[in-house]
């Protein structure tokens, strides 16, 4: 009697092959927040540390925008990306994304890059958070990512 092979391994995203993303989904956190979750139009895993960002390449206006955010997704979850945006005011790409971006869209996007993460963590550590502003989205990951 055969035994059946174990799956292939998914591979991890490679910046330079796979640029496409796919919006999976579009949570309301508050009216004027929204969560962006995303995953590779070819299946693979991304691998980035808690505090990286990726730069998405947005079709606005009859141009392109280059636009980074922190991602804010935990980085236990390789198969899915999120990043969470606010709205502001006359801003050309917050109110692209609340307004016009929904699931099955793609977006072309760099990534992830960045060194503001916590380092290595395979020994425990206690870690203490503060942030405001955009500075929560980093950490949100953090947290997510260590809970």
């Amino acid at each position: 009697m055969q035994q059946d092979a174990a799956p292939p391994p998914v591979r991890d995203w490679d910046p330079e092959i796979d640029d496409t993303l796919v919006c999976r989904a579009v949570r309301d956190e508050t009216h004027d927040v929204k969560t962006f979750v995303f995953a590779p139009r070819n299946p693979c895993q991304f691998r980035f540390k808690p505090g990286q960002f990726i730069t998405l390449e947005l079709p606005i206006g009859g141009g392109i925008i280059h636009r980074s955010y922190t991602v804010s997704s935990s980085a236990a979850r390789p198969h899915r990306l999120s990043i969470t945006v606010k709205r502001v005011p006359g801003g050309p790409v917050s109110n692209w994304l609340h307004d016009t971006l929904k699931p099955g869209d793609t977006i072309r996007a760099v990534g992830p890059l960045g060194e503001f993460t916590p380092g290595e963590t395979g020994t425990p550590r206690k870690f203490l958070f503060l942030s405001g502003g955009s500075g929560v989205t980093p950490l949100m990951s953090m947290t997510r990512t260590f809970d």
